[in-house]
Order: C-alpha cells, then sequence, then structure tokens
C-alpha cells in the first residue's frame, strides 16, 4: 500500500497520521532474515537509502551539527544546508534535525507543521499549495526542500525556477509563518547566485556539512548495531572508518558496505570477513548491483539499463546526477518493466515512492562500472533525449500544439538518433548494428511527439516544393512578356549613351580650345602682366590640364607671385577657408585683410570695432585703443571668426563685410588661443605690469569661444609663474598660449628666459581635459607663434626667423629657414599639406609639408 492511500484510511478512521506514517517507513526499512530466518528483525543500517524521521532511532553521529541546524532555523527564516553529494544532508534533516525540532522540550521556533519536498521538474507547480497553505494551530510551517538542486539539474524552464525561488522567499516576508531549509549539493551552491535575490538571503545564513570525523564515523558504526543488539568487530570498525575517512562523499558506500555485512551476520557478530565478503566500501555497490544483475534474463538486463539510464541526467560541466521520474515514464512497452522495477527495489538500487521511482542515492552512479561506462557510451544519446522528453511533455501540457513540434537542427539530431518509424524492427544502436542495445526506448508520448514532428516537416517539404513549382511557372510567364519590354530598354539606353558620349566629346573639344587658348594668352603676357599671367595659367589648367596649360603653370610658377601686405605691419593671425581659395591676415591693432588665391585680388574688413562698440583699456598703454586680433579660424567658406587678445569674438562675412558680435570683450587684457574648428578658446591669467606675474592662480581657462561659457579650467602643476619680468618699459613674457589644436583637446605653451636670456626655452604640450603634460620640446630660442597640424601630431613655431615642425608622436623637429621672415603667426591649410607663416615684415610664406620647403606669395 502507497504511503497516501495509508493516510487516506487514517483520516477516514481518525487515526494519527504521523505515528501511521512512521510505521510505514519502518515497515519499508525492514531488511531481509539472517541466516537464521527471522523475518521481523530490522536492519540498522539503511544502505543507499536515506535515513527517514521514523530511523531517528538509528541515525548517530551528527550531534553537533544537528544542534547548529536547529540553532540556524530558529535564527533565520531561510537558511541552506550545503554539502558535497554523499555528505549525509538528506539523512541530517530528515532524521536528525526534523525530529529535534518537533520535540517541544527543546531549543528552537514552536512548528505547527513540517513539509518535506523535492523540486522535480515542475517546483511551482507542484508544491505552490504546499508553501501557501498554512494550518489553523500556532507555530510556523518548517518546509524542507531536499535536493534543491533539480532547480538546475530537472528544471529547464527559467520562468517556472524564478516562481519557485519566490515562493521560498516567501518566508522572509514580514507576517510570514513559513520556515524554510534547503539542501543544495555543493557543485550548484555557486548557481545560487543567478538569482539576486536568493543569493542575498544565503549571505549569512548558510551551514556547511563536511565529512564525518572518527569518532563520529565510529558512533555511526557501532550505535547502530548495538541498539539492535550487535557486536561489531574492532577490527572491522577500525577498517570502516579509515577508509571512509580518506573517501569523500563515502557515507552512502560506508552505509551500503554495512547492510550487506549485516546480511551475512552469523549470530551477533559483525566481522571484517564478512565486511569483506559483501565487497568492502568500494565494492559492495558493485556487488550489489551486479549480483541482481546477472541473475536477470538477457531481455530483462535491457529493460534495467533501459530503466536506470532514465533515471541520470548526464552533467554539463557538473557530476552526473539523479533523475526523478514518474513511474508512467518507465512504460515503454516492455512486458518486464514491473518485474525488473521489483527486484531493483528489493536490492535497494532504487526507491518506488508514490508513483515516483528514484535512484537509492546518486553513489550508485560512480560506484557501479557497468552503470558507469552506461553513460559515458550514450552521453550524446541521453542529452539529445532529455530534450526530446522535456519538448513532448511541453507538447502535451498545450495540447498537441504543431506550434511546440520539433524544427531544424533539433528535429533532425533526434530523428537520427531514435528514428521512431523502426519501433517495430530489432532493436539498433547509433551506429546501426542489428542486435546490439538501444541507446534509448521511446515511451508512447515521445515516440507520438517525434512522429508528429517530422510529419509536420515533411508537409511543409511539400508546400514548399509546391510553392517553388508556382513560382517557377510564373517567373517563366513574367519571362516571356518582359523579353520584348527588355530588349526596348536596352535600345533605348543603347541610344543615350551614345548620345551622351557625344555630347561629352563635344564638350571635352570646347574645354580644350579654350584651354589652349588661355594657356596661349598666359605665354603672351609673362614678360608684360606675370601676374595675370600666373592667373591666366591657372585657368587655363583648371579649365582642362592640356599640355599647354601645364607648361604655362610652370613658366608662372619660376616667377613666384608676392601679395604685399599694407604698411609692412606685423601680422597676427592668419587663417585658410576649407575651400583654400581665401587667405586672411590680421595685422597689428584691428585691421583683417584677405586675398583672393586665385584672382590675386586683396581687400580688407571692417575693423574690429565694428563688433565691439566700446573700445577697451589695453594693458600697459593707458590709452583707449582697440585691443589686437589674435586669432582668426574660418567657420566656413564666407564665416570668418576673429578673436582680440581680450577674449572677444565676433564673426565676419568675407564677402559683404557684415559682423556679428559673439563674445564681449574683457575688461583686463588675457593671452588668448583659439582651435581651428572655432569651438574652444583658451585664456592665460593676465601678467601684472609691476611684477610681470600673473594675477591670481596660474591656470588656463577653457571656454566655448561662441558663447563665453567656461568649460574648464586647467591648471597645470607645472605651469611656469616665474617666467615673466619688466625690463625697463619692455615686458617679457615667458609663459604664454601659443597654440590650441584643432578639437581644442591639446594646448601649447612656450617658456623662456627673461629679458634676452632664451637659453632656458620649452614647449609644453598640455591636455586640456585632465591638465596633464604630454609633451615637452627645446627649441633653440624662445618661440613667438606656433599652431597645431589639423591631425595634432606635428606642432609648428616660430623661433626668430626660422619655422620648426615638430612630430609630437616621434618627438623629432625639422627647421625651415627663411631669411628675412621672423613669424608672428602661423596656419595650416585645411588638409595640412602645408603651411601659411605671416611675418612681422608684412609678408605671407607657404610651406610644403612634403618637402618643408617654403614659398613668399
Amino acid at each position: 500500500m502507497s504511503l497516501p492511500t495509508l493516510l487516506a484510511y487514517v483520516r477516514a478512521c481518525g487515526g494519527d497520521e504521523r505515528e501511521w506514517e512512521d510505521r510505514w517507513h519502518r515497515a519499508q526499512t525492514a531488511g531481509q532474515p539472517d541466516s537464521d530466518g527471522d523475518d521481523n528483525v530490522v536492519a540498522p543500517y539503511r544502505g543507499l537509502a536515506r535515513y527517514e524521521p521514523a530511523d531517528k532511532e538509528l541515525f548517530f553521529g551528527r550531534d553537533y551539527l544537528i544542534a547548529d541546524v536547529v540553532e540556524m532555523v530558529g535564527r533565520r527564516r531561510f537558511s541552506a544546508l550545503i554539502g558535497a553529494s554523499g555528505a549525509g544532508k538528506s539523512s541530517l534533516l530528515r532524521a536528525g534535525a526534523i525530529p529535534a525540532l518537533r520535540d517541544a522540550s527543546a531549543p528552537g521556533p514552536r512548528l505547527a507543521a513540517v513539509r518535506v519536498l523535492t523540486p522535480g521538474e515542475r517546483p511551482a507547480q507542484t508544491h505552490a499549495d504546499r508553501l501557501a497553505d498554512m494550518p489553523d494551530s500556532d507555530g510556523d510551517v518548517l518546509v524542507v526542500v531536499d535536493q534543491f538542486e533539480e532547480i538546475f539539474t530537472l528544471c529547464h524552464d527559467p520562468v517556472e525556477r524564478d516562481r519557485f525561488v519566490g515562493l521560498l522567499l516567501g518566508a522572509l516576508d514580514e507576517g510570514s509563518r513559513l520556515r524554510v531549509v534547503i539542501a543544495v549539493r555543493a557543485d550548484f551552491y555557486g548557481r545560487c547566485a543567478e538569482h539576486p535575490a536568493l543569493a542575498a538571503a544565503l549571505q549569512d545564513a548558510n551551514l556547511l556539512v563536511g565529512p564525518m570525523g572518527a569518532a563520529e564515523l565510529r558512533e555511526a558504526v557501532v550505535r547502530p548495531a548495538a541498539a539492535a543488539g550487535l557486536i561489531v568487530e574492532k577490527s572491522l570498525t577500525a577498517r570502516i572508518i579509515g577508509e571512509t575517512v580518506q573517501e569523500p562523499g563515502g557515507l552512502p558506500l560506508m552505509s551500503h558496505a554495512l547492510l550487506e555485512t549485516w546480511r551475512r551476520r552469523r549470530g551477533r557478530a559483525l566481522t571484517e570477513a564478512m565486511y569483506e565478503a559483501a565487497g568492502g566500501i568500494h565494492g559492495a555497490v558493485a556487488t550489489t548491483a551486479e549480483d541482481l544483475y546477472q541473475q536477470l534474463t538477457p531481455q530483462q538486463r535491457e529493460t534495467a539499463r533501459q530503466i536506470l539510464l532514465r533515471l541520470v541526467t548526464p552533467g554539463d560541466g557538473t557530476h552526473d546526477t539523479r533523475r526523478p521520474v514518474a513511474r508512467a515514464e518507465l512504460e515503454t512497452g516492455s512486458p518486464d518493466t514491473a518485474a525488473v522495477l521489483e527486484h531493483l527495489a528489493r536490492a535497494r538500487l532504487l526507491t518506488v515512492d508514490d508513483g515516483t521511482v528514484d535512484l537509492a542515492h546518486e553513489a550508485l552512479i560512480s560506484a557501479w562500472p557497468r552503470l558507469r561506462a552506461w553513460i559515458d557510451n550514450d552521453r550524446e544519446q541521453l542529452r539529445l533525449h532529455r530534450s526530446l522528453s522535456e519538448a513532448a511533455a511541453a507538447w502535451a501540457g498545450l495540447d498537441q500544439d504543431p506550434g511546440a513540434l520539433l524544427r531544424g537542427s533539433r528535429l533532425d539530431s533526434a530523428a537520427e538518433a531514435f528514428r521512431p518509424g523502426d519501433r517495430g524492427s530489432p532493436a539498433m544502436s547509433a551506429a546501426g548494428d542489428p542486435g546490439a542495445p538501444e541507446p534509448v526506448r521511446l515511451t508512447p508520448l515521445e515516440h507520438r511527439f517525434l512522429t508528429a514532428s517530422i510529419a509536420l516537416r515533411e508537409k511543409e517539404v511539400r508546400t514548399r516544393h509546391r510553392t517553388v513549382r508556382r513560382m517557377r511557372f510564373l517567373t517563366a510567364g513574367l519571362a516571356v512578356l518582359l523579353v520584348p519590354a527588355v530588349l526596348a530598354a536596352v535600345a533605348a539606353v543603347r541610344q543615350r549613351t551614345t548620345a551622351d558620349r557625344a555630347r561629352a566629346r563635344a564638350v571635352a573639344a570646347q574645354q580644350t580650345a579654350l584651354s589652349r587658348q588661355l594657356a596661349a594668352q598666359s605665354t603672351s603676357l609673362a614678360a608684360t602682366d606675370p601676374d595675370l599671367s600666373a592667373l591666366l595659367a591657372v585657368q587655363a589648367y583648371r579649365t582642362q590640364p592640356t599640355r599647354e596649360a601645364q607648361t604655362a603653370v610652370y613658366d608662372a610658377a619660376a616667377d613666384p607671385l608676392r601679395l604685399q601686405l599694407n604698411g609692412n605691419k606685423p601680422v597676427t593671425g592668419v587663417a585658410f577657408s576649407p575651400d583654400g581659395r581665401t587667405l586672411c591676415w590680421s595685422e597689428q591693432s584691428t585691421a583683417v585683410r584677405c586675398a583672393d588665391t586665385m584672382a590675386g585680388t586683396v581687400h580688407a574688413l571692417p575693423a574690429t570695432t565694428a563688433a565691439n562698440k566700446e573700445p577697451s583699456r589695453r594693458a600697459g598703454t593707458g590709452t583707449g585703443s582697440s585691443p589686437n586680433v589674435t586669432g582668426l579660424v574660418f567657420l566656413n567658406d564666407r564665416t570668418l571668426l576673429i578673436t582680440d587678445e581680450l577674449g572677444g569674438t565676433h564673426t565676419t562675412d568675407i564677402i559683404t563685410g557684415r559682423a556679428q558680435q559673439l563674445v564681449p570683450a574683457g575688461a583686463t587684457p588675457k593671452f588668448v588661443a583659439i582651435s581651428a574648428d572655432g569651438r574652444t578658446q583658451t585664456l592665460v591669467n593676465q601678467p601684472d605690469w609691476q611684477t610681470g606675474r600673473p594675477i591670481g592662480d596660474p591656470a588656463i581657462t577653457v571656454r566655448d569661444a561662441r558663447n563665453g561659457h567656461t568649460r574648464s579650467v586647467v591648471r597645470p602643476p607645472n605651469l611656469p609663474t616665474d617666467a615673466m619680468a619688466v625690463d625697463g618699459d619692455q615686458l617679457h613674457i615667458g609663459s604664454v598660449m601659443l597654440a590650441i589644436s584643432t578639437d581644442g583637446q591639446l594646448i601649447a605653451t612656450a617658456t623662456g628666459g627673461t629679458g634676452h636670456d632664451q637659453s632656458t626655452s620649452l614647449i609644453r604640450v598640455w591636455d586640456t581635459a585632465t591638465g596633464g603634460l604630454q609633451a615637452t620640446l627645446r627649441p633653440d630660442t624662445a618661440p613667438t607663434t606656433a599652431a597645431f597640424s589639423p591631425t595634432g601630431h606635428e606642432l609648428a613655431t616660430g623661433e626668430g626667423d626660422h619655422l620648426r615642425i615638430w612630430n609630437l608622436l616621434a618627438r623629432t623637429s625639422t627647421s625651415v629657414s627663411d631669411s628675412g621672415l621672423s613669424p608672428t603667426a602661423m596656419a595650416f591649410t585645411p588638409d595640412g599639406s602645408a603651411l601659411a607663416a605671416a611675418g612681422d615684415n608684412g609678408a605671407v610664406s607657404l610651406v610644403n609639408m612634403d618637402t618643408h620647403r617654403n614659398q613668399v606669395l
């Protein structure tokens, strides 16, 4: 009689359910009769089976650990017992902790009920009622979740798993009357961290179950025998203790070896000879299993193999685990199933409880070589079968919805491995050898599921073939109709292409004639009007690069064009338009002039005061003049951004001369630089005229040139503060802002000796975001101006009467001599191929960055 049936009768008769449940468990633990034939003798050891609450009188050696569990359950509403397979977690909870917690006289929480469960494949669906139903009496309900790792090995639905964990963690809710203890195998404890709430609940609420010590093992061996009136030979006790201490997870092996020794007893003594006859701790399980296997018929052996393989889940990076299954799943059509199950259960290799079949212990997997070999040989087949079983169960749960059938590669693998159409043929292995054992027999549900999946695939293939045939017929018909249209379109395209080519040849001929005419005019004017001759040569080449145009350009280049800037005043800023056609420069004070590099014409822009309505006082002069222009940047081909030495900015249209103020000039002078993209402006603290020191902390302000908003204040740790001095009426500045990169990420400052001492000149390159020093360069003399290339990899500096090009990546430099030119402002062309340097004599020099040769414009 099953336990639920028994309890139903007890409830109907008004009996004590707990008493009759204990009686039922004691009846299940009854051992085989000894040599004297006493059928009523109960075995003092449980073998591979776990100890149940009814076995508390036979459970010894864990007193200290039982007390720890009781204390932990009383302290925490959610806790965990962690240990390796075979460490005795299940027996500790069932035969040790549960009886101790039920004892009303013992310390610990007051319990109204104790419920023991294992998760299974659908833990939330199966156990939701047991986790929600509260008894009417006072006290808490203790829920013991044994084999908690089944939520990972058997439950493959993440939603179902999360729901079950959420139900268990409900014990932590305020007002909850649940207390939960989970027993989890140590190699699955890390997977608990996949659930943050579960990991948090286990932070300080877990207890590790380690191996039993020698004294504890002695109690576990001797005291159950003494309770049964038996004596264990001292040499046997010492041998079992020595072998078990060295065997991790060896408690079920020890218990089974003792059970088999007890079966071979003679009188009251358990001897070492009996222990050896049973196979000892390392051979008792294998001996029991192998003896049973050899007693079966060939057909029964294959059935036993099929049953045992269904009870194992192959590990994926972990050890193989047992898999409890419903009794119905083992009905695969073999007439021997019931008899084989009875043999395996009687040998205590399996447990059959309430319609569920399970291995007595996972130790059987590793202790029986034959089972180990079966698993290893068919491991991939077993994984495929587990996937098929789960999919078939889901299909059945969805009322055989076609959408839940297998498809694609999963169906290909399953069909090849299990061949549902061959169920009536002789069993075949995966290799196709007749008579070889089948890897797995399919249940009727699995067979129907796989057959339906294959049938659906074949139907879809036939449908696709019909669709392809229809599409082919349709395509052929369309092709017949499209042929005339395509031929007409091809003819039209050919005619248009012919006309386009004729038109292009005519245009090219006209351009060639015009180019040659312009080149001839350029040659005729070379002696009388070289400037116009050069312009005509350039226009001839741009019209069509004929041989005559190339010759005219080369002849004009031999007599370079020179643009003399108005008044020979020092140039303070220079910029190229993005299209390279316009070059603008600023002279001392507010004059800004622009030259058309193609036409050779020069025009002046309106004075800076057009944008700055009220002139500011310049530092050190005491006059009311307008501030000098210090930076020019093209925002596009027509719009020029102009910045002055006081930090003011405005834009001017170089064609119409219309100006728009962006940021007014400041009240005090500052040293200013602006990035080539016109977005970033930097200012250095002004120097005090009397002391030559910066006013305030030495710092560089980085702001938006378009609205004046400060982005950051950079205080480089090595920014010099002692490089400014007064020499008579001359202010010598040894630390000024020289240049800023196009993207505003780098700035360069120059440091030199005061007065005429230039022996300690330095150039430092800083990161505007961090204030970190990126490079330190040593020029020949203190630089007067500098400019970054568009990439930021080169820095050009003006040093006396020559230029120097610094490679910031390689830390090398190249000097470009230019007698008669002292650079005061520089700018790279947009593509970085050339550098325009303006000098204090009013001339502009263009340096080729590939050859480092210069040409005066």
